[in-house]
């Protein structure tokens, strides 16, 4: 069928073929780096961020520690906690009155209980959280229940520690306000009562030894800092519910107060800020001016794997984003509600993927998960190195929203190629039309000797092919020009063909020589030998044409590696690679070349084994010496090299493990770089003898760097 179609339209496909295919190849190239390059510069620009979070958050949390290392030395803090601790024990003797403590009832009963309740969705009971001690129900009745709408740092109450009480509470208000502190405490070290706290929430007053509120994180940071008693340590307690706060997410951090005399006489406690915190991470919810578009964000999350900071779904929904992870299968009800309702996924949101696990575990890097709202993101991830807490940074953006400026470059690039080809089409039609111009006035002149016209007379005042053709109507000659340019085109063939069996230097020899023997001894050359493991098991799994396929494809990258350090390929037998470098073409660095091209390999290999899904492995054999080398048989010629060197190279192969390169003493000798490689246990031959070999044998080996021709 193609043979019906003009040549002009031939001409004009070929051209048109020609060109679509470079366009495709060159699209195809510009794709492939554009993708890689788009997606270094988001992955870059995610690492970036992560490490510009991670640093506020330390900075940010050293500099709370600071604030409470300050304050623990303040000559007018340690006054205080001496002043109120001697206040707090001559409240023993202080009762309140029945209509008091039923007004101290009704407020526990009224508003702090079922705001808890409706918080933490529990079932509290009175006896659990109301004080029982005189002392502690006289302070909260003064200082919370009645108090409620008036300033704490005043009341009607007319003790002692009232007047301390008014003396200091203006000042430590300012100081924490000044601070960016969430509340303030006091407690007596020896004790464990809380004689002074800033917020006055119902901890006020409370034992963190003992009692109810013991076993929360405040209590526990308590006994920490009474074990402790350092001066200048800073303990940290991680964020919990805390109940006296309605159950909000809170964090304390807390130091020893010594006197002048250097006893223990107190503790200073703070509430870290969630608020504080989540602007760090939220950029004051400025994600897009910090490079991390519509979706990115950068959260912290704890070694429970629960969040520490909140997420961005819950600032960037009109509605809870809690309820759509619900109908995914992604959160249970109870807590989506619970994140709805106290409006924070601070300890409710649940983040696993296998790049969390990494940075608890000490790692940091980036790749592709899924993310918590069930979408795949890019990720950034590293350990937050904090001294007491085991939390993670985590900075991602979705993957659609990463891709999109590629599509859009696919788009543009689609767009340009159509535009191309279609004016390549154009051109395409114009030269076909002047190329084969001449052609129809030669086919005129061949019609008219067809019919016995011996005079025409083609005239074509041209100098290319087609002048040429002119002159063989015109000139009997020409029949001898054409035999020569058969025969010219034949050698061509013959020399071409004679090139692909045979190295460029060799196929020079043999032209010249005229013989089909050839061979020749060479020195210092550096044999390798490989050992493809797991091909055959793999056959046995699949059919013939895709093993050939899968086998063709290695190979074919091996050999483009292999021309990158100039190491010479001999040949492929099934799953063995025979290949050697200074055989044809000289080299000082010969053995340094082989030793490069053997750690790309193994590179090469890992990537191929995770691209398709392969088990295969490599054996590599290197040894440096001298071989024989030259043309083998009649009808097929093959070259071929053999000598010590080659078997030295093939026998050492079997002692390697799998992804290892074994070499000999000699190859050991000539590399710059002999710290990759140990030495190993001798092979012991019957044809050689000992042989000393050392070993490089890793999962992930390094990149080797080019080297110049020797």
């Amino acid at each position: 069928m193609f043979n019906q179609v003009s040549l002009k339209s031939k001409l004009v496909f070929m051209l048109l073929g020609i060109a679509l295919f470079c366009i495709a190849i060159v699209g195809y190239q510009g794709l492939s780096n554009g993708k890689k390059a788009l997606m270094d510069r988001i992955y870059s620009q995610l690492t970036s961020v992560r490490e510009s979070k991670r640093a506020q958050v330390q900075t940010w949390l050293k500099e709370m520690q600071s604030h409470v290392q300050a304050m623990a030395i303040d000559r007018s803090v340690i006054t205080a906690s001496r002043e109120f601790i001697s206040a707090y024990q001559r409240l023993e003797d202080k009762t309140l009155s029945h209509d008091q403590l039923a007004n101290l009832k009704n407020y526990y009963v009224q508003q702090y209980l079922p705001q808890l309740s409706k918080k933490l969705k529990i079932s509290p009971l009175l006896e659990h959280y109301l004080p029982v001690r005189n002392d502690r129900q006289y302070l909260q009745y003064h200082y919370i229940s009645q108090a409620q709408t008036t300033d704490k740092d005043s009341s009607d109450n007319k003790s002692y520690y009232a007047g301390v009480h008014q003396y200091y509470h203006p000042v430590f208000r300012e100081m924490i306000q000044a601070y960016g502190i969430e509340d303030m405490f006091l407690v007596d070290i020896k004790t464990g009562d809380i004689v002074y706290s800033v917020m006055k929430n119902v901890d006020f007053s409370r034992n963190l030894y003992s009692g109810a509120f013991s076993v929360s994180n405040l209590g526990n940071l308590a006994k920490t800092i009474h074990d402790t008693q350092s001066h200048g340590k800073v303990s940290i307690s991680d964020f919990d519910f805390y109940k006296p706060s309605y159950g909000k997410p809170s964090a304390f951090m807390g130091t020893t107060i010594f006197d002048e005399s250097q006893q223990a006489i107190a503790m200073l406690m703070i509430g870290v800020p969630q608020e504080r915190l989540n602007d760090v991470m939220t950029g004051k919810k400025g994600w897009e001016s910090q490079g991390l578009g519509k979706t990115g964000e950068a959260f912290l999350v704890g070694d429970d794997l629960l969040m520490r900071s909140n997420a961005r779904l819950l600032h960037n929904s009109k509605n809870c984003y809690a309820d759509s992870l619900v109908n995914k299968h992604l959160l249970d009800e109870n807590t989506a509600e619970r994140i709805c309702q106290l409006k924070t996924s601070v300890l409710l949101q649940k983040v696993s993927n296998p790049a969390l696990k990494k940075a608890l575990q000490g790692g940091s890097g980036t790749q592709i998960i899924d993310s918590y709202s069930g979408k795949k993101a890019l990720v950034a991830y590293a350990p937050l190195l904090l001294e007491q807490l085991n939390w993670a940074i985590i900075a991602q953006i979705d993957l659609s929203e990463a891709n999109a400026p590629i599509h859009a470059f696919q788009k543009q690039l689609t767009i340009s190629g159509v535009i191309i080809a279609s004016i390549v089409t154009l051109f395409a039609m114009f030269l076909a039309y002047l190329f084969t111009r001449p052609i129809d006035i030669l086919m005129k002149g061949a019609n008219q000797l067809s019919k016995g016209n011996t005079e025409v007379n083609i005239k074509l005042d041209r100098n290319d092919e087609y002048g040429q053709l002119a002159k063989t109507f015109n000139h009997t000659a020409q029949l001898l020009n054409q035999k020569e340019k058969l025969i010219k085109e034949k050698s061509q063939q013959y020399e071409t063909l004679l090139k692909n069996i045979l190295p460029p230097k060799i196929a020079n020899k043999y032209k010249a020589n005229k013989s089909q023997s050839f061979s020749e001894k060479v020195e210092n050359v550096t044999v390798l030998y490989t050992t493809l493991g797991g091909f055959k098991d793999h056959t046995n799994s699949t059919n013939a044409e895709q093993s050939i396929n899968l086998l063709n494809e290695l190979i074919t990258a091996i050999d483009k590696l292999s021309q990158k350090h100039g190491i010479e390929k001999i040949k492929t037998i099934g799953d063995c690679y025979l290949a050697a470098c200074g055989l044809t073409i000289p080299r000082l660095n010969h053995s340094q070349r082989c030793v490069n091209f053997s750690l790309d390999l193994l590179q090469l290999l890992q990537h191929f084994n995770r691209t398709h899904s392969t088990p295969f492995t490599l054996r590599v054999g290197l040894h440096t010496g001298t071989v024989l080398s030259g043309i083998v048989g009649e009808d097929k010629l093959c070259f071929d090299v053999w000598g010590e060197a080659v078997s030295q190279a093939s026998l050492i192969r079997f002692s390697a493990t799998k992804n290892s390169i074994i070499i000999t003493e000699a190859v050991y000798k000539n590399l710059t770089k002999q710290s990759l490689f140990t030495q190993h246990d001798v092979v012991k031959t019957k044809e050689m003898g000992e042989i000393s070999i050392y070993i490089h044998s890793t999962e992930v080996s390094p990149s080797a760097e080019d080297t110049n021709d020797g």
